[in-house]
């Protein structure tokens, strides 16, 4: 979600219900949660922005998470796309 955030220009939770595959109300928990950790910080029209933390927890994972990535697609090949875009 930090990811989605960063990238995505200053969207709103609602921007990011389809690519996360969330219900909204589930994103909207985990948006505050985000924010009350201090990651992530919303506008006055409700975007959503990385904090300078969030983009530092970002910085900090990112080399675990291209790990998992690249195991995740030595396990399952061909799989990993469908499997990952559906949130399983």
């Amino acid at each position: 979600m930090l990811v989605a955030i960063g990238v995505g220009g200053g969207p709103r939770a609602r921007d990011l219900v389809g690519p996360l595959s969330m219900e909204k109300s589930t994103l909207s928990r985990n948006v505050a949660r985000l924010h009350e950790d201090g990651l992530v910080r919303v506008d006055a029209d409700h975007r959503l922005f990385l904090s300078e933390s969030g983009k530092a927890r970002i910085e900090a994972i990112y080399p675990d998470w291209l790990l998992v990535q690249e195991r995740a697609r030595a396990l399952l090949g061909d799989l990993v796309g469908p499997l990952l875009q559906r949130g399983s």
